[in-house]
């Protein structure tokens, strides 16, 4: 069966059709995810090329038939790794592009790096707003904030990303104020592990050059 074909079993509970992935997707879904240590969501798929493609369109169509997808990865391959939130360490991230980004970075950490979760802008005012993920390195600290809702052209396809990406406009605001210049890391960066290390390593760089 080749990978463009949209193979289809008889739908329940209102759906006319019930998708489900071919081999093809089942091995790239397998490659992915072991690349980036989290089984990824079915919008990270739209930026991995062609062979995404009907992967993402799988996750249009709704929650069963990713869930199908997922069910059937993991019955023949058990040592994939978990999807979900909860990273290898057991740290709770917000979503799944973030604990990619994280996996990733966790991977490679100099030991003087510390990594925080949900970091505060202002530490003297630690219940106000925070960052997705913030890199230290000693009082020197980078703030990363992570955009699920599309690729770095922001080009979004529905109302619930459209929702996503006006929140974290919203949340820019907010840094500008504040005179803080958050790094910014869009899906298409998120699924690409290589320029994920690089973009980490390149923080790292900064703050050791601006530490006394």
């Amino acid at each position: 069966m080749s990978h463009g074909t949209f193979p289809y079993l008889p739908g329940q509970g209102g759906s006319t059709f019930a998708f489900r992935p071919s081999e093809a997707d089942l091995l790239f879904y397998r490659e992915v995810s072991m690349r980036l240590n989290v089984q990824p969501s079915s919008t990270m798929f739209r930026y991995t090329g062609s062979r995404g493609s009907h992967l993402s369109f799988i996750g249009e169509r709704g929650c069963r038939d990713w869930a199908r997808l997922m069910r059937l990865t993991r019955l023949r391959w058990p040592d994939i790794p978990t999807s979900g939130r909860i990273a290898s360490d057991g740290r709770q991230l917000g979503s799944i592009p973030e604990r990619a980004f994280y996996e990733t970075i966790i991977a490679v950490q100099p030991g003087d790096i510390t990594i925080d979760l949900e970091q505060p802008l202002d530490e003297r005012q630690p219940d106000g707003f925070r960052s997705d993920l913030g890199i230290r390195y000693r009082d020197r600290i980078t703030h990363v904030e992570i955009v699920g809702a599309c690729g770095s052209d922001e080009v979004t396809r529905n109302a619930a990303e459209r929702h996503m990406l006006g929140r974290f406009h919203r949340r820019l605001e907010l840094y500008h104020i504040l005179g803080i210049e958050p790094v910014v890391l869009y899906l298409d960066i998120l699924v690409d592990p290589s320029a994920m290390r690089e973009r980490f390593h390149a923080i790292v760089a900064a703050l050791r050059a601006q530490a006394p």
